[in-house]
């Protein structure tokens, strides 16, 4: 198993009691994966499977997972769309 990393929250009678920084470093929602803090906002940029940053493909106009060597967008249902035609089932 991997290393983990637990955050606890100070109880009630304990706030106070140390002094917090009054400009945070980090401020809002994280997952945390692979060592690395990815902001819940930014979290619709990586594969759902492994966390890897998504790409682009120019040629065919999608997102997918290099690691995983998967789309992540599905295939449009317009018979006559040049970018989904020729579109291999495997990215790479």
């Amino acid at each position: 198993m991997g290393k983990k990393l637990f955050f606890y929250l100070d109880p009630k009678e304990r706030q106070g009691a140390v002094k917090v920084p009054s400009d945070p470093v980090f401020e809002g929602t994280f997952l945390m994966a692979n060592n690395r803090l990815i902001d819940a906002i930014a979290l619709e940029d990586y594969c759902p499977e492994c966390l890897g940053l998504l790409r682009y493909s120019d040629d065919y106009d999608a997102l997918f997972c290099a690691n995983c060597n998967e789309w992540r967008e599905e295939v449009c249902e317009d018979p006559s769309c040049d970018n989904c035609k020729g579109r291999p089932n495997r990215p790479l």
